[in-house]
């Protein structure tokens, strides 16, 4: 029998939640031509812009609190996987600005326009960045790119045959070279997290998913009111 690992029994101890997360019905409507409705996909990618803009700095902060010192012939390795990251994650936040101006969807640097969802995940990143232990922020590091891939897979593998409107960002995150990334995370947080595991980073792993899914029903409540200003609009 295969040894679980630590990062499987997280994800197997919060097995219903992770899957409200990675499964959610934000991903199923833009997985379903296109179908989760202009303002609830235009406020999404306004918040996932925030939250690009500040896990940059989050995962920078993360390289500089790395304990090379302890970790041997892996150092370089490590390092040069981080900066690989950070690189990537500044691709992505041109991506975002470039599709948004596309798309006519307003972006901004300021907090003034997040929503509580998004405001309450940039401050738990802050006080992971900046107060965890570097195992800790590794695992917090690994959970959100774990639930991403795992959210934006299962919406490739939704989407029907003919194409959606939104394709282009589904087949952006679900790739392979994404998944090789975050497998060489997952790999990386098994062998820091092995035999350490408390219940501090089980509280850690359960609020990374709770945010993910407070994050997703944000932008599918957007969607909902537009719909009933619609409604109410229509019969006046």
């Amino acid at each position: 029998m295969a040894v679980e690992t630590p990062t499987a029994r997280l994800v197997d101890a919060h097995a219903l939640s992770y899957t409200a997360a990675t499964r959610h019905e934000f991903l199923s409507r833009v997985a379903a031509a296109g179908e989760a409705g202009d303002v609830a996909f235009d406020r999404w990618l306004a918040e996932d812009f925030h939250f690009v803009v500040a896990y940059l700095k989050f995962i920078s902060i993360l390289l500089a609190r790395a304990p090379t010192e302890n970790l041997g012939d892996r150092t370089e390795p490590i390092v040069a996987g981080f900066l690989t990251a950070i690189e990537n994650i500044s691709k992505e936040a041109q991506f975002f600005r470039s599709a948004a101006a596309e798309m006519r969807i307003p972006l901004s640097y300021s907090s003034s326009s997040l929503t509580p969802s998004t405001a309450r995940y940039l401050a738990f990143l802050d006080r992971v960045a900046t107060e965890s232990t570097w195992p800790e922020a590794l695992l917090v590091l690994w959970a959100v790119e774990r639930i991403y891939l795992d959210s934006w897979t299962f919406a490739a593998e939704s989407m029907p045959l003919k194409k959606g409107k939104y394709e282009r960002f589904v087949r952006h995150w679900a790739n392979a070279e994404f998944a090789e990334f975050v497998q060489w995370l997952e790999d990386l947080a098994d062998a820091e997290l092995r035999g350490k595991l408390t219940p501090k980073m089980d509280e850690l792993f359960k609020t990374v998913v709770e945010l993910e899914i407070a994050f997703w029903d944000s932008a599918v409540a957007e969607g909902a009111k537009e719909m009933y200003a619609d409604e109410q609009a229509r019969t006046r």
